[in-house]
This record gives structure tokens, sequence and C-alpha cells, in this order.
């Protein structure tokens, strides 16, 4: 096993609970390195502080898997797996459609898995990951034993860690429900690894407020929001996206759902409408996104007050010590004026 040293006073931020190291952070590589292997991480004075995998090739270099002074095997995956599920599992959270793994949220940096019914999708961030994905699948095959496993991995990812992307889409056509919605996923294809489960939690919430408005689902991909406004008592929805499969994806949803769309193009808020609006990166804090929508309605010259702060759904944990781990701001926002 190889030995990572890291610089005189590196270890401070590792100790707070943060599992990123950088190049910059590293004195020294000792032993025989090798990707699919864990290596072995020491302070400056050679002080043990964990395992995790070690790439050399882009900045962000290392990322720690355990504390602890233990193998990172198939049964080191297998139990992590099994804990992610558990917490899922008693926070009501394992339904017919939920992220099972969050990168470093649940332990795992690096590595993503969605369920899909009885469809596990893997989708690996790092050239380590894809090196474990075998005991991965092996791990998700021993927790869901009638279950299946596909790949999915991030392309620009597999760029800058230099591997190569894995991508087997199942081909087959899934319905799943959320929230008693039904959706028409392919595991694996389309948008993330098939349906935007970090929205599921605020569909449910938009579709009480939207209950006897018109609304507008922009960017509506596979028009998720507008079937649970629509199944929840809205009267009319307005589908835009400038992807032709994505609006093909949305139709097969509403017909799924039994729900037609009457169209009609809203240009502005009108008073006492409600917009739910969201940005998916974590350099964008919650503060400067209600910065950004704050200056938006006063560049529109209209008042509107926060019904409440929104976020991603708690099948994608967030760690205080990993603030990159919480990467969805959303509003929920009422037009007085």
């Amino acid at each position: 096993m190889a030995t990572l040293k890291l610089t005189r006073g590196a270890e401070a931020r590792i100790k707070a609970g943060h599992p990123w190291i950088y190049r910059t952070q590293i004195a020294d590589l000792t032993g025989r390195w090798k990707a699919e292997e864990a290596v072995e991480i020491v302070d400056w004075s050679r002080r043990f502080l964990g395992r995790g995998f070690y790439n050399p090739r882009p900045s962000l270099c290392c990322r720690l898997l355990t504390r602890r002074d233990e193998p990172v095997d198939a049964g080191f995956f297998h139990r992590r797996l099994r804990e992610a599920f558990e917490y899922r599992r008693e926070a009501g959270l394992a339904s017919d459609a939920y992220r099972l793994v969050w990168s470093e949220a649940d332990g795992l940096p690096g590595l993503v898995v969605d369920r899909y019914g009885a469809v596990s999708v893997v989708q690996c961030l790092t050239l380590g990951m894809s090196r474990a994905a075998p005991a991965i699948a092996d791990g998700l095959h021993r927790l869901f034993p009638e279950g299946r496993v596909h790949r999915s991995d991030d392309a620009t990812a597999a760029r800058l860690e230099g591997f190569e992307a894995q991508h087997d889409p199942s081909g087959e056509e899934l319905v799943v429900i959320e929230g008693g919605c039904r959706f028409a996923v392919t595991p694996g294809a389309g948008h993330k690894t098939g349906l935007y489960l970090d929205q599921s939690e605020n569909r449910a919430l938009f579709a009480h407020h939207a209950r006897g408005r018109r609304i507008l689902d922009g960017f509506c991909y596979a028009g998720a929001f507008a079937c649970h406004a629509l199944t929840g008592g809205s009267g009319r929805a307005l589908l835009l996206d400038s992807s032709a499969d994505a609006l093909a994806l949305a139709r097969r949803n509403l017909e799924l759902n039994g729900l037609s769309a009457r169209a009609e193009i809203l240009r502005l808020l009108e008073p006492g409408g409600v917009l739910a609006t969201f940005s998916c990166s974590h350099h964008v804090t919650p503060a400067l996104f209600e910065e950004m929508c704050r200056d938006a309605a006063g560049d529109a010259g209209v008042a509107v007050r926060v019904l409440q702060s929104l976020g991603q759904s708690r099948d994608h944990p967030v760690l205080l010590t990993v603030p990159e781990s919480r990467y969805l701001s959303g509003l929920l926002l009422e037009r007085i004026s």
C-alpha cells in the first residue's frame, strides 16, 4: 500500500471533517501506487489520518474514504451501501425512485447511486471509484439480490480523472411512482441518471401552492413539476424546453398520469402568482441566490415575499463539514404587487 504524506498543517482540514486533499497539500508519496487500491494518508509527523483513493492527475487528487485503519475492500463498500440504505429507509425515503448514495455525504466520495424500482444506476466520478465498480456492484447485489446494476458515468469527470466513462443504459422503460405521480424512466439515459431526484420534495411542495392556479414549467425536462401540480389541482400548465426529446418524455408522463396541459405563454408572474426557482451549483450559496432573486425582482419592479426556502431532497444529505455537498438552492416566491 502506498503512503501519502501531507505537508505541515494540511491535516487540519481533514481533522475538521473534510475529505478532500489537493496536490499542493502533498509532501510525498512512498510505496507503489495502484489506482484500484486506497492509499494510507499520514500527516507531516507520519501520524495516521485515514485511507482514500488517490489520483495524481487532477488538482483535487485524493478523497478520504475512512478514518479507521481498515481495508477498503468489497466488505467496506457493502457496509457503506447498507448504511446509506438504512438511513433512507428509516427516514421514509426509500421509495420507488430515490438517491441511495450521495458521494461525500454518504462516506463514498466520487460515487453516486440512484435507485429506480429494482434498478441501481451507478455513476463513478473518480478513477478510484471506477476501479472499485465491481466491488460496488457486488455490494448492491448483496443488498438487493433481485436487482440489476447499470453504469452511467459522468463524461466530464471521467476526462478530468483519466478513465473511460462507462455508460450502459438499461434500454428498458420503467414506470416509477413519486408522490402519487407516475413517471417513465429509462435508467441511465437522459439527464442525471434518469430523473431529477433531488427535486422530489420540492415538487410535492410546489403542487400544494399551485392548486387552482395556472403554472409554467420552464426547462421542464420530464415535466415532473407540471405533473405534480396538475395532479394536485392546478388547472392549466405550460411546459417549455429546448429539447424535443425532453418534451416527448414530458408528454409521455402527462399521458401516464391522465393529464392534459393547455398552453398559455406567461410573460410575467401575475400578482398573487407563485414562483419556484432554483440553482444547482454549490458555488451559488443560498444567500447569493436570494440576492440574485432580489435583484431580479427589483429589475422587474415587483414586490415578492418568500414563502419558503428550498433545497435538495433529504435523500441527498448535506454534511456540515463538506459544504460542497449542499448544491441546490431554491426559493418559493409569491408576487404581492
